[in-house]
């Protein structure tokens, strides 16, 4: 499994799971109908917040590398 999985929509979400942990999250079909309906206020994202919580950890950059240096950005010439 990646550290970082990506994903372009919440389908690719129970795909990785349903590999993960089969049934966790449903059946497609089922878990379709209810993304549908995704917005910050609702009722769904908090079901799958905590569905989901013991399985996802996210940190910053500044909780895990903070050996590493500020990031810097130089332009490049081009001749």
């Amino acid at each position: 499994m990646t550290g970082t999985p990506v994903e372009n929509h919440l389908g690719e979400l129970w795909s990785l799971f349903e590999f993960l942990n089969p049934g966790m999250l449903g059946r497609s079909t089922a878990f379709r109908a209810i993304s549908k309906d995704i917005s910050a206020e609702s009722e769904n994202v908090g079901m799958l917040r905590r569905a989901l919580a013991p399985f996802l950890l996210r940190r910053t950059k500044e909780q895990v590398l903070t050996e590493l240096p500020e990031k810097t950005s130089r332009r490049s010439t081009a001749t």
